[in-house]
């Protein structure tokens, strides 16, 4: 998919998503903060929207986490499914520093590959046919196949919401 350079969207995470076979729409919207928001804005389940957490694990390493927005997530299943003794949300300073990116004026991008994060996503995502991604930026989502997310290599699943 070719998008016109009026938008904000990363063509990397573009790229990225051509590059492994995964087809995506991107949606316009009003520009949105949370997945509560982006489900209110497209009139759409807020189980249909994927959340990323970005957690720490124990020996200091970012992991980014896609999750249904409408679920909670077991710290001691993630942990375990991340082989962590324990893992904790960093705070907005040591997350920027460690992605390397200011966070401030926009999203980080939704997949940690792009950081050299290793990105773990919920296996029951892989019931829904779209969902709806964050693209990068807070006026856009993408709509993609969590099936076609499972597929890339980089990606791993794990069992850990509630």
């Amino acid at each position: 998919m070719v998008v016109s350079s009026k938008y904000m969207v990363s063509k990397k995470i573009l790229t990225f998503l051509d590059t492994h076979h995964v087809s995506y729409e991107l949606v316009e919207h009003r520009q949105v903060f949370t997945a509560y928001d982006t489900a209110a804005t497209l009139h759409i389940p807020l189980q249909s929207v994927i959340k990323t957490l970005c957690v720490s694990g124990n020996r200091g390493e970012v992991f980014f986490v896609l999750v249904p927005a409408s679920k909670k997530v077991d710290v001691k299943k993630l942990a375990k499914s991340l082989v962590c003794s324990r893992v904790s949300l960093p705070s907005e300073r040591e997350l920027s520093k460690k992605l390397k990116v200011k966070l401030t004026t926009a999203p980080p991008l939704p997949l940690g590959f792009f950081y050299a994060c290793k990105t773990v996503m919920e296996k029951n995502l892989c019931g829904l046919k779209k969902a709806y991604l964050g693209s990068g930026d807070f006026r856009f989502s993408l709509v993609v196949s969590p099936k076609a997310l499972a597929k890339i290599p980089e990606m791993s699943m794990g069992s850990f919401c509630q």
